[in-house]
């Protein structure tokens, strides 16, 4: 080849390289172009998406707290008795004949509040009750009560602790609801004397504490409306609530009390007679 020749195959292959050059630019700008378009989409995609579950979660929000709501609504209402709610007749009736005697100032809820909370004391009254002939049961004082009540006394007696069933049934369906109460054994007549004892005046102490509570709520109201609510009006209150309902919870809590009682003299009476040293015909 001569001179002439070799420069035109340089040219040749010059041109051919830049333009393969120039090829991968125009590739590389393609791609680049593509990537940042997909970037984009992608982006576009999760803002909607995180836009979209901001949206949700902000609807299931003020969807839970309604719900919320109308479930604590619905609870406080499972808590007034018919009687006392505030559409009820006789309920109606005897609160404004007492709003006509205080210029206005007092509403139907006013006094629906403090009607329940003269209520909920009343309750817990019967139910310390109760449960005191449980830890008497339990502890031997009726047994004092009975041998004092008797014309005849034992010179020697053995002490007799009898914690009712009931009382026992209560406490092991306290512990399905509460798994993590260990003290209370899984079967029913395993179930020894402290922790019935221990059982009881734990409940005795909530029944307290709780009247503490209501009882300090129903004074303020009293002294909010001093000027207002008459101890009349309390009495009318307190006459209404024993006469609607509260006559026959009082019969039931006598009742389940009778029961104790009775169930505990059967026991000390079978002892007494044990003491006698029966034979086994007598016995039988």
């Amino acid at each position: 080849m001569d001179d002439s020749d070799v420069n035109i195959y340089k040219e040749e292959n010059e041109e051919q390289c830049l333009s393969q050059k120039l090829s991968q630019l125009s590739a590389s700008e393609d791609d680049h172009q593509n990537k940042q378009s997909k970037d984009s989409t992608t982006t576009t995609i999760i803002t909607t998406n995180k836009r979209s579950a901001l949206v949700g979660t902000s609807t299931v929000s003020k969807k839970m707290k309604i719900d919320d709501q109308k479930v604590y609504d619905e609870e406080v209402k499972d808590k007034i008795p018919n009687y006392l709610l505030i559409n009820h007749p006789d309920f109606q009736q005897l609160i404004q004949s007492m709003l006509s005697t205080t210029a206005n100032t007092m509403n139907m809820k006013d006094l629906q509040e403090i009607a329940l909370l003269i209520r909920q004391v009343i309750m817990i009254d019967l139910q310390q009750s109760l449960w005191n002939s449980y830890l008497q049961s339990g502890t031997g004082e009726l047994g004092k009560k009975h041998r004092l009540s008797t014309t005849h006394h034992h010179h020697h007696h053995h002490e007799l602790f009898v914690w009712p069933m009931e009382m026992k049934s209560i406490m092991m369906k306290e512990k399905e609801t509460k798994s993590d109460d260990e003290m209370i054994p899984i079967n029913i007549n395993q179930i020894d004397h402290d922790t019935c004892l221990n059982y009881v005046y734990r409940t005795l102490r909530q029944f307290v504490d709780r009247k503490i509570q209501y009882e300090t709520q129903l004074d303020e109201k009293k002294y909010y409306f001093k000027n207002f609510f008459t101890s009349e009006m309390e009495d009318a209150i307190r006459q209404f609530i024993e006469q609607q309902e509260m006559v026959f919870i009082r019969l039931e809590f006598e009742s389940k009390i009778a029961i104790v009682k009775y169930d505990y003299h059967d026991r000390l009476l079978e002892l007494e007679y044990h003491q006698l040293k029966p034979n086994q015909y007598q016995v039988r």
